[in-house]
Formats: C-alpha cells, structure tokens, sequence
C-alpha cells in the first residue's frame, strides 16, 4: 500500500515511531547539552542509590527549587532500567510522543479532519526546541504535557463535547500535575482560562466561570500540590522558604527599558523555533485575514498570557520558558495554512526539517568527539566496580557520575580508576594514563588561523604501590 493512500492516523503512528527511532539514536549522546538536565539526573541517583524518595539532593545539597515530580519520573526510570544517561531521557521521549498525540485530538476540535490533526503533529515535530527537549531530562516536557492536557479539557468544556462535571476536575488534576513539575508556572493555564472566558465571553462563559469554584476542583488541586510541601517544609522549614524566597526574586516588574529587549527575545523564540511556518501562517493572515472564531482564541490565549508574564514580569530570558505554548499556538498556526489552501508542501517540509535536525543531533557528536563519555565506556569494558572522579567541574562530574552508572565516588581519587581533567592529571601524575581524548568544543581564528579548542580527559589507573 501507498504511503500516500494511508489514512492519516497511520500515517501519524508512522510519523511517530520515526522520531521515537530517530531521536532514540541521540538520548546517549551528551549533545545538545542543557546544564540544568544534571540536577535532575544527579539528584535521581541519589534518591535511588539512598532510596529516599521526598527530598532530593545534589552532591550532598538538599534541592527544593523545583517540585518532585520530574525528579521521581528520572527516578522511576532508573528503578526500571538502572542509573545511565539513556534511562535518564527515554522518559522524556514518552512525554513527548503524548504531547504529539494529544495535539493530534485538540487539532481535531477546530478542524475536524484527521489531516488536520497529522499536519498540526508535524509542524510540532518540526520545532528544533521541541526536538532538543523531547531528549532532555528536565521539567519542561513535563510541564508541556500537562498544561496542552488542562487546556485540552477546558476546550472540550467551551465546545460542550461533554459536560464540565467530569472535565473540570481533570483539568485541575492536569493542572496540578503541571505544577508538581514546575511550580507556579502550571497554573498560568487556569489564568489563561479565566482570560478567556471573561475577555472572549464564549456561551455560557458566567456559569463555566463559576463552576471553576466547585469544591471538589479545589480539594483535587490542593491534594495534588500541597503534600509534597507539607512534608518538606516540616523536614527543611528553612531551605524552602530559602528557595522560595530565591524563586519569587525572579519575578518583578521589569524597567522600562528591558521591556524591548525582552519583547524581541521571547517573539523571536516563537518565530525563530517555528519557522518556516511561523512566517508562512503570518504571510498568509495578513493576505486573507481569515476571521478567528471564539473556540480558537483559547489556545491563542494560552500563547497572550505567557509572552505578557514573561515580557513584564520574569528578569530570566530562556527560550525554554515558551516551550508549553508551542502545542496551542501550533494549532492555530496550522489553523491558518490549512484555511489558506494545500497543506501538502507544508508537510513535506515539516518532515524533512525535523529529519535534518535530528540527523544533525545524531551524527554532531561524532564531530566533536565525547571525552567524558569515551573515558567512562572505557571503564566499563573493564569490568571495575572501582572508580573515582576527581577535579572536574560540576557539570561534567554529574555526567560522568549518570554515565558510570552512580557507582563512582566524586571529588576523590581514592579508587583503582579516576577520571579527571588536565589540572587532574598534573596533580597525580604518578598514575598511569590508561586512556586520554581530546574533546573539541570551539572554533577560534587566532592570527586569521583556525584553531580547535577542547578540553581532554583522562582515565587514570591507580599505582596501588605509591
């Protein structure tokens, strides 16, 4: 049979168990590299490793800046699979296959169409930061899920598929899963909501207002957020009011004049990390001016409220603060080209974007050359219990430590193998070098001459008789 005569949920199964194979090639490569993935991975370890579940730590420091959730998902996976950097990202992997799956049915509200629902998946697919953070262990593909989820229900509450009696409390149970992931940012769905309603005023938007005050709405979100709270800040009253008061300082009205550099910032991000259709969809409305229904400003609203909060009131610029939007705004982005006319060139390009990122994600390694981890498989053919990592900085010693499977002792030298750095290997040159690499990070032109810079690691073999 035609691929092209497959109905587009196949099509779609197809399209999925591509970028599950091909972004599986790349979950044990340390590139691309996000700093903050280590305090997930470290942090996990350690719950397993100690088998304590309720406050995690990194390299002996209790952490309360982000809620439990992500940590215990690395830690379940750990449980299953063992302590190594593939168990530490296949569940992100999951994460977004439910995203792209989801997206696939909340696409289908506004145009019910299953090519619609396959074309939305793909211009999602086709995201680099979606791509990056579909392989990465950090609160983000969570929070994504959840928030795309709590939206979902509200829409199928406005378009009266089914009552809000069930719908809401799956959305508060959503909502409060979304900030056990990262903190407050999981209820700017629920505001977002109630914008919606109170600016858009879709039928019956005063008792789908109030039903939100239901009782039973409230208790699920507070029986999903407050225990973890309860149980920590009873164990470290002072390290979470500590990080609560450090979290909360990120949030201020900003100066007038950051207010334009942020504005560019954050509208880059949404157009830069959905291009070409970003500039397409813009192309296209400005041209037709296609008329958005009420349904539709829901999700767009979702996209209104966390560029407002992020422009005025958060000091940080990440691109990565964006990322929960990009189902919603996808949708109507999508919404656009396929009210404008054949959506076949779009897809075909979605594809072959998201295939060239994820080959270059593949084969990017190869260039650079993985110490760290070269010196840590090398170990591991060895078939040693014993090894120690010593000098190296915070960052890399969490790899090294994920990657050795947890079994490595940090900060000593006090094992039948180390792994270190230069500085390392000055300070016990009486140990053997059993194996070095060189790890190119940079490409620098000194005196109009390209020159490589990098780093090497050393696996060092203990000389039992010093």
């Amino acid at each position: 049979m035609e691929l092209k005569t497959l109905h587009p949920s196949k099509k779609l199964l197809l399209w999925i168990l591509l970028f599950v194979s091909m972004i599986s090639l790349t979950i044990n490569n340390t590139y691309p590299l996000q700093g903050d993935e280590s305090f997930y991975s470290v942090s996990a370890a350690w719950m397993v490793t100690n088998d304590s579940y309720v406050i995690p730590h990194y390299f002996g420091e209790p952490r309360f800046q982000k809620p439990i959730l992500t940590y215990l998902i690395v830690a379940a996976s750990y449980k299953l699979f063992g302590i190594s950097l593939w168990s530490t990202r296949v569940p992100m992997i999951l994460f977004s296959v439910l995203t792209m799956l989801l997206l696939y049915r909340f696409a289908r509200l506004y145009i019910d169409k299953a090519e619609f629902g396959l074309f939305s998946v793909l211009l999602l697919s086709s995201s680099a930061l979606f791509i990056s953070f579909s392989r990465i262990a950090m609160t983000d593909p969570v929070l994504t899920f959840f928030t795309t989820l709590a939206l979902y229900f509200f829409a199928l509450v406005v378009r009266k598929i089914d009552s809000a009696k069930f719908l809401y409390p799956a959305a508060f149970l959503a909502i409060g899963l979304a900030f056990l992931s990262k903190g407050p940012a999981g209820f700017l769905v629920l505001a977002c909501y109630i914008l919606y309603l109170m600016i858009i005023r879709p039928d019956n938007w005063k008792k789908l207002l109030l039903k939100l005050c239901n009782p039973l709405n409230i208790l699920i979100l507070l029986a999903v957020c407050l225990p973890w709270y309860i149980s920590v800040f009873s164990a470290n009253a002072s390290g979470v009011m500590a990080n609560i008061k450090s979290e909360s300082a990120q949030f201020t009205s900003l100066p007038f004049v950051y207010i334009p550099r942020h504005f560019l910032f954050y509208a880059g991000v949404l157009f830069v990390f959905l291009l070409p259709f970003s500039s397409f969809a813009a192309w296209h409305y400005i041209r037709k001016k296609p008329s958005i229904t009420k349904e539709l400003w829901l999700p767009l609203m979702m996209s209104i409220v966390y560029f407002t909060l992020f422009l005025l009131f958060v000091s940080a610029s990440k691109d990565r603060y964006l990322l929960p939007v990009f189902p919603s705004l996808i949708i109507v982005i999508a919404w656009i080209l396929y009210n404008s006319g054949p959506i076949r060139k779009y897809s075909i390009t979605a594809v072959i974007i998201s295939l060239t990122i994820l080959t270059t994600m593949v084969i990017y390694p190869l260039f650079t050359g993985e110490a760290l981890r070269s010196c840590v498989y090398k170990w591991k053919q060895l078939k040693s219990d014993s090894l120690a990592i010593y000098n190296l900085k915070t960052l890399p010693k969490g790899w090294a430590l994920v990657m050795a499977g947890g079994k490595a002792s940090v900060d000593s030298y006090d094992a039948e193998y180390v792994i270190t750095d230069q500085a390392g290997r000055d300070s016990l040159a009486h140990y053997p070098v059993l194996y070095s690499k060189f790890e190119r990070e940079e490409l620098r032109f000194i005196k109009n001459k390209p020159v490589i810079k990098g780093r090497t690691y050393y696996l060092l073999k203990r000389d039992k008789q010093q």
